[in-house]
């Protein structure tokens, strides 16, 4: 105790010796800091003192680095075996079982009986080099993670669809809300008031699950080797298997409408590196519709050469970031979206146009080939003149009699299809 009091002086409060561990109590945090760093000396000995009971981090040896992971806004209803067996899963080895927090007295910071619904658990210090996410999905349930060294959030990658500036998002936001367009306040897009007003001509709006060029549009489509609802199950089935998550790809799969699927692949952790496959992926599934889907060519070759698709959905990249009514009273460079699904569309109908084309033209060729002035015409062959002889009567009868038989045949060709109303061909013979 003297040693301790030689370093923190009066801030030393209660020394406490509990199952061969010493707990040593300070006042401040500025004097727990100067014990953790400086340690204390017995004699001609140096202790070294931790800030947690080593033990209860699961390890075998003091020495060993580990660090505190901790998660928040898991249900109590969520057992500490499911938190465990998703954290081993995303490769992580805890040194502990996995605990419960308690509350602390707002005053003595005593801790109290009662939970926060907090878990926390050690592992190896090694996964500061590849990091936890900071949110993670256990028993489909979200919750954050917090660990020492985690990375911190890039903001810029965070954009706000209420003030349209980065480094947050809408629920955060505090700003004023401003028109997606023009950028200003007092109006939405789409608009008069707004300076990029435009009543856009030759666009064709792609929205809801009835038109047949929208990925929420039911249908079936056979790709990647399994068959989807629609083209929205196609899409989410690929980025989860892309992301190596085939349990959420086989509940996307048996989502029973697209509005489902969209929602289960918010289960999805992609990797940096997916924003360079996602319009691959896209482009696959579209094309396979427009080979299966007769609806869907039908409604692409139905739309002129020279008018624009548009996807109106508020979605930055796939879409013009606008309802379908802002959209069509928007300038097009003022679109915040970037309308990637809507340019996919036009590619493909392109293509479905130039394969139009060729059909006819060589159908066209081959009706050419069989009525052009070189097909040689059937000459007429005149008649072989016979020899006039002497006939009998009875000659003349039989001859008759053949040629009626023959007249009848044809007057009676579908004898096949109702014989009880014909002949046969051997009644008439009899006959």
């Amino acid at each position: 105790m003297q040693a301790s009091k030689t370093i923190v002086g009066s801030c030393l409060q209660c020394v406490q010796l509990d199952r061969d561990l010493w707990r040593i109590y300070v006042t401040n945090n500025e004097s727990k800091i100067k014990l953790l760093a400086n340690g204390i000396a017995l004699g001609d000995q140096h202790i070294q003192l931790f800030q947690h009971n080593p033990y209860s981090t699961g390890v075998k040896d003091v020495d060993d680095d580990v660090i505190k992971v901790t998660v928040k806004g898991l249900p109590l209803s969520v057992s500490n075996e499911a938190l465990k067996a998703q954290i081993i899963d995303l490769g992580v080895k805890p040194t502990s079982d996995v605990k419960y927090g308690r509350i602390r007295h707002p005053e003595t910071k005593q801790l109290l009986d009662c939970l926060n619904g907090d878990r926390y658990f050690y592992c190896e210090k090694s996964i500061q080099a590849s990091p936890l996410p900071r949110v993670i999905h256990c028993a489909g349930i979200r919750c954050r993670v917090f660990l020492f060294g985690q990375p911190t959030i890039n903001r810029d990658d965070l954009f706000c669809t209420n003030c349209m500036q980065s480094g947050h998002v809408r629920s955060r936001c505090r700003n004023e809300t401003v028109c997606k367009a023009c950028k200003k306040s007092g109006h939405v897009a789409g608009q008069p008031a707004c300076s990029e007003y435009e009543q856009v001509k030759n666009i064709n709006i792609v929205y809801g699950s009835e038109c047949a060029l929208s990925n929420f549009y039911e249908c079936s489509i056979k790709a990647f080797g399994v068959t989807h609802r629609s083209a929205e199950h196609a899409y989410q089935y690929a980025k989860a298997i892309a992301c190596g998550q085939p349990e959420i790809a086989h509940q996307i799969n048996n989502a029973q409408n697209a509005i489902g699927a969209r929602k289960i692949s918010k289960l999805i952790k992609p990797p940096k590196d997916w924003e360079k496959l996602n319009t691959d992926v896209m482009k696959t599934v579209v094309s396979e519709k427009s080979k299966q889907v007769k609806e869907f060519s039908d409604a692409l070759l139905d739309i002129p050469e020279s008018s624009m698709i548009v996807e109106a959905t508020h979605d930055l990249f796939w879409g013009s970031g606008l309802t379908s009514e802002q959209t069509s009273n928007t300038k097009c460079d003022s679109w915040p979206g970037s309308n990637e699904m809507g340019l996919l569309l036009c590619d493909v109908a392109k293509q479905l146009r130039a394969k139009s084309k060729d059909f006819q033209i060589v159908t066209t060729s081959r009706s050419t080939r069989h009525s052009g002035s070189n097909v040689r015409k059937p000459t007429k062959r005149k008649p072989a003149k016979t020899p006039v002889k002497s006939v009998k009567s009875s000659d003349v009868i039989t001859r008759s009699s053949s040629l009626r038989m023959r007249a009848s045949d044809f007057l009676l060709s579908d004898s096949e299809t109702n014989p009880e109303t014909n002949p046969t061909a051997e009644e008439s013979d009899n006959g």
